[in-house]
């Protein structure tokens, strides 16, 4: 199976990603033809085109037709000042007023900015610990935007991201030139 990597991306992937896209096909069509993430198509597209209006009008993947949408951000998880019981509190108040998607507009874990907390001083740490002790909450979806905090981590570590997308209940919308609209 086809799968974009750090190495080789800059040479045959990118060139696939190019010709599909000027042959018409659209940034979903090129994730399915080459199985990549959305953010990492637009990512390139977006390289390509260089256009603010290309982006506001392309980068964001997902379309909400919920009554309610839920906001939060900057929970900073494995940092000295996270709050995991608050987490769970606004997460049990979006379930008990039948929120169905929540969207995490960055920075849900620390990564290694101080003051990082001695048990979450690896990104591995941190990504489990969003993994295994981030609210799940029966139809509620955490729909992520990464941050500053976030790329660092994931840019990097690209089998950290993909274990945190096989969570049922979270979805990656993008990072580094991601718009909310």
């Amino acid at each position: 199976m086809f799968r974009l990597s750090r190495e080789n991306f800059l040479t045959e992937d990118k060139r696939l990603i190019e010709q599909f896209y000027y042959e018409g096909y659209s940034i979903h069509d090129i994730c399915s033809v080459l199985n990549l993430e959305y953010y990492e198509v637009l990512y390139y597209v977006g390289n390509i085109i260089k256009s603010q209006d290309f982006m506001r009008n392309h980068a964001f993947c997902k379309e909400f037709y919920d009554d309610k949408l839920l906001a939060v951000s900057d929970t900073h998880l494995g940092s000295k000042f996270e709050n995991m019981d608050y987490i769970h509190e606004t997460y049990q108040y979006a379930y008990n007023n039948y929120f169905k998607s929540v969207l995490h507009l960055g920075d849900v874990i620390q990564s290694t900015y101080k003051p990082v907390l001695k048990r979450y001083n690896t990104f591995e740490s941190q990504v489990f610990h969003l993994i295994n002790d981030y609210p799940k909450m029966n139809g509620i979806t955490t729909y992520f935007v990464l941050g500053n905090h976030d790329f660092h981590t994931f840019s990097n570590n690209r089998e950290l991201l993909d274990m945190v997308q096989e969570r049922e209940d979270f979805k990656i919308l993008g990072f580094s030139k991601a718009y909310i609209l």
